[in-house]
Order: structure tokens, then C-alpha cells, then sequence
């Protein structure tokens, strides 16, 4: 599909969505969610990850799809690229590290409601694509703060685990 026919199809979906909302300002209104409105109106089903132009097409009724219709960025609340983390097993794995090791950030000590933002992650200490084995045994998973797991990554083998040990003997004296 060339950028003349994309833009036929953009011309044909404002004029849509114009008809649907007559009188409605479309200033700052995205060419993407007039193409979702008009496709809802016509009660048509389009993929939630369709591309732009994809969505565009479809609503203004061209008969020249693009394949493009698939987005690869992964979105906050969209399944795992790996089934691993969406298995029962891990999720027992995970609520067990979480159970023995509390809810706080086992190398910084930050825990939810510290920051407005932030979330704690079971981290393995011993990464899964060079110790497979060790993938679901809570003795290799630690708890950190997402900041401190980016920074970590799967190339250190770091083990906070003593470090939080180490913090808890000095809150207690």
C-alpha cells in the first residue's frame, strides 16, 4: 500500500468519524482511535495489535490490507513473550521467593508505597538460559526492585540475598 492510498483511506476515515460525530472538534483526536471508532460503529472485529494503517484501511473499506498488521513492541498487561513466566509453576515458584523474602528489594531495601512508582520482580540469581535446571528452585531466586534488576540483567550473577541478611542484623541492634 503506498503513503497515496493510506492517505485515500485517512480522507475516507475522518469523513467517517466526522459523520459520526457531527459538530465534535477532531483537533488532538488521532487518526487511530477515529479508525477504532468507525470500525466500532460498523460493528467490524480488528485484532487489538493491528497496525495503524492496518486499522486505517479497514475502516475506510479498502480491499488492499496491509500485512503489517501486528505491532512488536509488548505492552504493560499483555501476556509473556515466554510462556514460562505465565505457568502455574512459576507463579508457586514466585509466591514462595516472595513468602521467604518479603516484600522489599533485597539489594536497595526499597519496597511498594516507598516511591509512586516501581515494582518488586523475583529475580534469578542464576540466569534460566545458562542454568535451565535451576529455573523454578527458590533457592536461586531473589526479590529486587525493577530498577535494581535492569541494572543486574541475566549477565551478573549477583546474589543480594546476604546483603539483605546483612541489613536485617543491623536494623535489629
Amino acid at each position: 500500500m503506498g503513503n497515496s492510498e493510506h492517505s485515500k483511506n485517512m480522507h475516507i476515515v475522518r469523513k467517517k468519524w466526522r459523520a459520526l460525530n457531527p459538530g465534535a472538534d477532531e483537533y488532538g483526536i488521532g487518526i487511530e482511535h477515529m479508525a477504532r471508532a468507525v470500525l466500532k460503529s460498523e460493528r467490524t472485529a480488528v485484532a487489538e495489535n493491528a497496525s495503524r494503517k492496518a486499522l486505517v484501511a479497514v475502516a475506510a473499506g479498502s480491499k488492499h490490507i496491509p500485512r503489517t498488521a501486528k505491532r512488536t513492541g509488548a505492552r504493560r498487561g499483555s501476556p509473556p513473550k515466554d510462556k514460562f513466566y505465565a505457568s502455574w509453576e512459576w507463579k508457586r515458584a514466585r509466591y514462595e521467593a516472595l513468602a521467604i523474602h518479603g516484600h522489599r528489594c533485597q539489594c536497595c531495601g526499597w519496597q511498594p508505597g516507598d516511591t509512586a512508582h516501581g515494582h518488586l520482580v523475583v529475580d534469578h540469581v542464576k540466569p534460566r538460559r545458562k542454568f535451565p535446571e535451576l529455573e523454578l528452585d527458590v533457592g536461586n531466586l531473589q526479590v529486587l526492585c525493577n530498577d535494581c534488576n535492569m541494572g543486574k540483567g541475566s549477565a551478573f550473577s549477583d546474589d543480594f540475598r546476604e546483603v539483605d541478611n546483612w541489613l536485617r542484623a543491623i536494623g535489629s541492634e
